[in-house]
């Protein structure tokens, strides 16, 4: 879940820094690794939950993915 709201927030420099500086590394590596930490939020996922995973709720899992694949194929017109 947390990467969901992850792609729903974002982070920006400053949250990143902080966040680094928090754990107690030091300014000059933070200065040197916080922006690759950055990135912008509002993207769209999907988040499946399932309480437990046993069979049949892994058999409905790949019927899903299975069933999304045949309605992508039939709207783009590819044989799959």
């Amino acid at each position: 879940l947390a990467q969901s709201e992850a792609f729903m927030k974002g982070r920006t420099l400053e949250e990143a820094r902080a966040q680094m500086l928090a754990k107690g590394m030091a300014p000059a590596e933070v200065d040197r690794i916080a922006p690759h930490r950055v990135f912008s939020g509002n993207r769209p996922s999907v988040t499946i939950l399932y309480r437990q995973l046993d069979p049949h709720t892994f058999g409905r899992l790949i019927a899903l993915y299975e069933h999304r694949v045949f309605v992508e194929g039939t709207l783009f017109n590819i044989n799959s």
